[in-house]
């Protein structure tokens, strides 16, 4: 499509210039070529660097922040939003979910005997069920005991998995709903990693390891996408094949 809005744009003006030789019509004057969508190319961490990442959350912003500053009263409830986000961080670094589905997922969606995970379809994606990595582990247990008990309120979803934070009287530092939530973990984490730009980066990383392990079917199963047109779209994120290809054909 690209390539014909270019041959068309050239007629355009090829009968535009007739017109101004007393040709009285254009034919290509409602003719519109609708654009392909464009995938974009983002800086990808490597597997190591995806682990560093998660490490290094958990160290600045969960065991080693500074939070003196805060009211007392909420400086505890930022601790716990902190702590639910490595949670989240962690299964988006493993599983590769959008930022969207993290609220669709519910207690019973984790299975810690078998270690695997559902992640339940949406518009755009189905639903698949995912290994869980050994690393994970010990972060997912702690959440579920110790600090996700800690979020319930009488007006919370009981079977939601990750929850927002309660509102804390007009203080909207620590409430707002998820999607406040979100905004302020991904300023967080731009805090921790600089080469970070946004969540898609980091399912677009996953995704394209994927590719490179398990194999075109399979990564499209564990990314949920519905064509397998999708799941090709990110073979154009494997810079280091192509470098590999134009460095054994590339006659010069």
């Amino acid at each position: 499509n690209k390539s014909r809005q270019f041959i068309l744009t050239a007629i355009k003006h090829y009968f535009n210039f007739l017109l101004d030789d007393d040709m009285s019509l254009n034919p290509t004057r409602l003719i519109k070529i609708r654009g392909v969508s464009q995938r974009s190319l983002y800086p990808l961490f490597s597997p190591s660097e995806l682990e560093e990442l998660c490490d290094n959350f958990y160290h600045c912003m969960v065991r080693n922040y500074d939070d003196s500053k805060m009211r007392p009263h909420v400086r505890a409830y930022s601790q716990l939003g902190r702590e639910r986000n490595h949670a989240m961080l962690s299964i988006m670094v493993h599983q590769g979910i959008c930022t969207n589905q993290l609220e669709l997922l519910q207690l019973s969606h984790i299975d810690l005997n078998k270690a695997t995970i559902y992640i339940p379809s949406t518009k755009n994606t189905n639903g698949r069920t995912i290994p869980l990595q050994a690393s994970q582990i010990g972060t997912l247990i702690n959440y579920l005991q110790q600090i996700r008990p800690k979020f319930i309120t009488s007006h919370t979803a009981k079977e939601q998995l990750f929850l927002p934070l309660p509102t804390i009287g007009k203080d909207r530092a620590c409430s707002g709903g998820m999607m406040e939530s979100i905004k302020l973990f991904a300023r967080q984490t731009k805090k921790v990693d600089k080469k970070f730009i946004n969540f898609r980066q980091i399912r677009t990383t996953v995704i394209t390891h994927w590719l490179q392990t398990v194999g075109l079917r399979q990564t499209q199963y564990y990314a949920g996408h519905k064509n397998i047109i999708s799941t090709e779209r990110y073979l154009a994120n494997q810079l280091e094949d192509i470098k590999e290809d134009m460095a054994t054909y590339n006659p010069f």
